[in-house]
């Protein structure tokens, strides 16, 4: 069996928890100092909503995915793993997530900013809390090349094409989610990440064309150079 769509399988589990973690921890980071001195201009509240809002969706659609997409593959080859207990957590952020949504609201009014940036930093506070040995536990047990690789290459090919295809039907404005998705990784990384991704909207629509959109986000991107 080929090893390319193990590898890929691979870097895309490992990066997309990179993604989000980042997200995460940015997202926390900056909540906290904008709770102590507001937010300096309109475009940084845009660009800080608009960051949130796409974590929330990136990691809405990850577990998803793997609930209904990779997760059924993986307990034939790792029944071992702690499935239910994967389930209930994913249960539990998707609470939290709406808890995140209904800061994000509160901030569209500007009397009750101060209520909604409380209100998404104590919602930040506990994701952050559950993320991290989450991603440990999945990345343990789903991780492994060794699994990876027993997986028979057509359903490594299936897993991907229906990933992909989810993603792209649920991930919101795509000058958005896209830089969200690569942005948030170096450059090596976000190659790596992007290999299915046709080079005409990595290299000029999302750099060029699409970048009015999503530049309030920018302080709170990495590099974005190609």
């Amino acid at each position: 069996m080929s090893n390319s769509h193990s590898e890929s399988l691979y870097c895309d589990l490992n990066l997309i928890h990179k993604v989000i973690s980042r997200g995460v921890s940015v997202s926390l980071e900056n909540v906290e100092k904008y709770r102590g001195s507001g937010f300096p201009n309109e475009r940084t509240k845009r660009g800080f909503k608009d960051y949130v809002r796409n974590l929330v969706i990136t990691l809405e659609n990850h577990h998803h995915s793997e609930d209904a997409i990779a997760f059924p593959v993986y307990q034939r080859y790792a029944p071992e793993a702690p499935f239910e207990l994967l389930a209930t957590e994913h249960h539990n952020m998707l609470t939290i997530l709406e808890r995140v949504e209904t800061a994000l609201d509160l901030l569209e009014d500007p009397s009750r900013e101060s209520e909604g940036l409380n209100t998404l930093h104590n919602a930040l506070g506990d994701l952050s809390e559950l993320w991290n040995p989450h991603i440990n536990c999945e990345e343990g047990h789903f991780c492994a090349r060794s699994l990876l690789s027993s997986i028979p290459e057509k359903e490594q090919v299936e897993i991907g094409k229906k990933i992909s295809a989810h993603a792209s039907q649920n991930s919101g404005p795509l000058p958005l989610s896209l830089s969200f998705l690569l942005y948030n990784l170096p450059p090596d990384e976000r190659a790596a990440f992007s290999h299915g991704i046709p080079k005409l909207v990595t290299r000029f629509l999302l750099p060029v064309v699409w970048r009015r959109r999503w530049m309030p986000m920018k302080p709170f991107l990495l590099d974005q150079t190609p």
